[in-house]
């Protein structure tokens, strides 16, 4: 049987949650100045406003801007001051509308328009927010804020392509500001440019050592580029920070695997586990590394737990089947080997995993199937090809078997068990020739193989070729001293040979130990007859006939005991009960007419002759016989 194989036993790394966006909140550089007044009591009272704000009271200073601007809308320094106190008490939504009307009255007020646009931002009107930067940035291209928050604009409505140019803008004129190095580096990761990604989280992590953003997807890419020291490194400053993130343990468990210490791993996917019990791939990973630690009790317990989350995922069920076949239950491993391999028809593993266990399972009809598919999707392993034509043997179809065998030829010369496969389906297949061969490369190969001996010895025996024969069944007797066919096709050998007493030493043998095997017991009688020890031989054909009433050719020999005592009555007895026992035990037809014409029936023997002619037409015997009384009849 073909080795069984893990499945692979991938590691999810998952990235990080994308930071969010950690835009600039700039409100005016220095407080609105007032202008000449155009209406010297409403620049009073502005006044009055302006000294309440900076003695504390900004609501009443609201108040008191609230009714001068139901009174004039159009005062800048109304507009101004409204405007900037509702930014700085938070409410933005009061202070678009006033902003918008003060740019209308100043369209080239870039304090006005900076002020605007942070108010949409903070009111959640993003996409007006975006406009108003958009526009900040072309009147003044050179200021790092204006970038730094339209990219920030940008990777929060994920349009990462459009925020990169502003962000890196912003980072050559003002550089190393935390805020601007995550979103670009956000930016980066949403663009797929890497390499620029972990450039600029790890200028991040020099400005700030401690950035949960940077340790995050520092700790990923290096997880991802195989630089597993230094994952582990920035993960586990991540995880100190923020201990129970669970993608910071999840690529830092998958970066213990790859460093191959599966007891750090472990105890961290153990963790996220007891974080969030319903956490598929902390069970998954549990399982799997408790299957690599050959704990295949946990792994199975450990994979069931994982598999009732989450039922799709094929390597989770093929694990499972490994673990539920190294525990020996096999109709359980079969079947998650199946389930792995329904639920990934086109991976060439797990049909040939749940092909071979559905054949230890002894469901051969339904590993079929699989199995066909794993040689469809280039499967050619000569172990499990051998166990795919035992399979196509055993459901009956030899002609697949072979032809499966066949196109191996070349890949799997150094292999015994290739070529004694081969030769025994040769040889069902009526080429003993082939077969021959086949048996003869396997004994080559492997010369003590006892079950390619005894085969080649049958083919030798059965053509006829008793003296290369005998050298096989004698080594195979030697290797196998307690093999009962070994001896018994030793013995068929000797008596073949003429090597009598040898035959019967080793046929008395076998029948003290086996008394009831009346097969063996006739070969002992008929070579014992053959030697001319009539008495002994009479002793076992009556010996079998005592337990088998019907036996032909324990009659037979009773017959010829008959006839050679002259007994020749008896003799047609035994010898026509034997012809109804086996109405094709054709000696037996032979004897009666020979024991007729000496009772001088001759037409009674002519006709018995006939009939036994029409049994089986190459008799020789009985046509010789035939021609000589009718001739003599005649």
């Amino acid at each position: 049987m073909a080795r069984i194989l893990v499945g692979t036993m991938y590691m999810k790394a998952r990235n990080p949650f994308v930071v969010a966006v950690m835009a600039l909140a700039m409100f005016a550089s220095a407080h609105p100045q007032t202008e000449p007044p155009a209406d010297q009591k409403i620049q009073k009272e502005v006044v009055a406003a302006v000294d309440k704000y900076h003695a504390g009271d900004a609501s009443g200073a609201i108040t008191m801007l609230e009714g001068l601007y139901k009174q004039d809308s159009k005062n800048m320094d109304v507009v101004n001051w409204l405007g900037f106190l509702y930014l700085r008490t938070g409410a933005p939504e009061k202070a678009a509308p006033v902003l918008a009307q003060g740019v209308k009255l100043q369209p080239d007020n870039i304090g006005l328009r900076h002020n605007l646009a942070i108010a949409y931002m903070n009111a959640g009107r993003t996409d007006q927010a975006i406009t108003g930067f958009e526009d900040l940035v072309q009147r003044a291209p050179t200021n790092a804020e204006y970038l730094a928050t339209l990219g920030s604009l940008y990777v929060k409505t994920k349009q990462y392509d459009k925020a990169v140019d502003p962000l890196e803008a912003s980072n050559k004129i003002k550089a190393d500001n935390p805020l601007v190095l995550t979103n670009l580096g956000t930016a980066y990761v949403n663009t797929n440019q890497q390499a620029k990604a972990v450039e600029t989280y790890e200028a991040l992590r020099k400005v700030e050592p401690d950035n949960q953003v940077a340790l995050s997807w520092l700790g990923y890419f290096y997880l991802q580029s195989k630089q597993t020291d230094k994952a582990i490194d920035a993960l586990e400053q991540a995880r100190k920070i923020r201990p129970n993130d669970l993608e910071v343990l999840n690529n830092l468990g998958n970066a213990y695997v790859d460093s191959g210490d599966r007891g750090k791993a472990l105890e961290v996917y153990t963790q996220i586990s007891k974080l969030n019990p319903n956490l598929y791939q902390a069970w998954y990973n549990i399982g799997t590394i408790q299957l690599q630690d050959c704990k295949y009790k946990e792994a199975a317990t450990a994979l069931e737990k994982a598999i009732s989350i989450n039922g799709d995922d094929a390597f989770a069920h093929n694990n499972l089947g490994r673990a539920y076949e190294e525990l020996s239950q096999t109709k359980a491993a079969a079947d998650s080997y199946k389930a792995a391999a329904d639920r990934a028809p086109e991976n060439v593993t797990f049909n040939r995993n749940a092909g071979l266990a559905l054949v230890r399972d002894r469901r051969e009809e339904e590993a079929l199937p699989y199995m066909e598919k794993a040689v469809a999707l280039g499967e050619d392993e000569p172990d499990f090809m051998l166990v795919l034509a035992e399979v196509y043997t055993r459901l009956g179809r030899q002609s697949d078997a072979l032809k499966t065998l066949e196109g191996m030829n070349g890949k799997m010369d150094s292999s015994s068990d290739y070529w004694f496969n081969l030769g025994v389906l040769r040889e069902k297949s009526g080429d003993t020739t082939g077969a021959e061969g086949a048996y003869r490369k396997a004994l080559a190969l492997n010369p003590t193989d006892i079950d390619t001996i005894n085969n080649l010895g049958l083919i030798l025996f059965r053509s006829g070729r008793y003296d290369e024969a005998v050298g096989h069944f004698e080594k195979l007797a030697s290797l196998d001293p307690d093999s009962a066919d070994a001896k018994l096709n030793l013995a068929a050998v000797y008596s073949k040979l003429g090597r009598y007493d040898e035959a019967i030493s080793l046929w008395k043998d076998f029948l003290h130990k086996q008394p009831d095997r009346n097969d063996v017991r006739i070969d002992l009688a008929n070579t014992l007859w053959k030697q001319k020890q009539t008495e002994s031989a009479r002793f076992h054909y009556q010996y079998v006939l005592n337990h088998k009433s019907d036996d032909a050719a324990a009659l037979n020999g009773l017959g010829l005991y008959s006839l050679y005592n002259a007994k020749n009555a008896d003799a047609e007895s035994y010898f026509r009960r034997a012809t109804v026992a086996d109405d094709h035990y054709m000696p037996a037809y032979n004897n009666l007419a020979v024991t007729l014409e000496r009772l001088n029936k001759v037409k009674e023997a002519i006709a018995v002759l006939e009939q036994a002619l029409k049994i089986d037409p190459g008799f020789e015997d009985a046509r010789k016989n035939l021609d000589r009384l009718k001739a003599t009849d005649g």
